[in-house]
């Protein structure tokens, strides 16, 4: 597992012309468009995965409206809930990328390492 606390992960300049990004803002303004990155920034930091509980997430991203915080994990098809644990394609996607990289980093490295020993 790569160290994410001092990482960024991508934002797409587009995100808001995104169908459910928009329908999502229209239901729930930005607090809802806000909602929904505090919760990619939470799946960012585990691993890509939550624990589905409302009360929690609701004092994590300090959101006091957890209808508002249901709504943008369940009606908009921007989140997967399964077995009470929640997930976010893109994120998982992103997540899959920084480690393929940083293994990479981490190889070259070790080459780089190794040939200065051999010398």
């Amino acid at each position: 597992m790569v160290k994410l606390e001092n990482h960024w992960f991508k934002h797409d300049i587009t995100a808001s012309n995104d169908n459910k990004i928009q329908k999502l803002e229209f239901k729930h303004g930005l607090i809802g468009y806000a909602i929904f990155f505090k919760l990619v920034e939470v799946l960012m930091l585990n691993n890509g995965k939550i624990e589905y509980d409302l009360d929690m997430l609701a004092y994590q991203i300090k959101c006091k409206d957890t209808k508002a915080l249901e709504a943008v994990l369940k009606d908009f098809n921007l989140f997967q809930i399964e077995d009470n644990t929640i997930s976010n394609d893109r994120v998982t996607r992103q997540l899959q990328g920084i480690t393929e990289k940083s293994e990479k980093a981490r190889r070259s490295a070790q080459v780089r390492h190794s040939k200065g020993f051999n010398v």
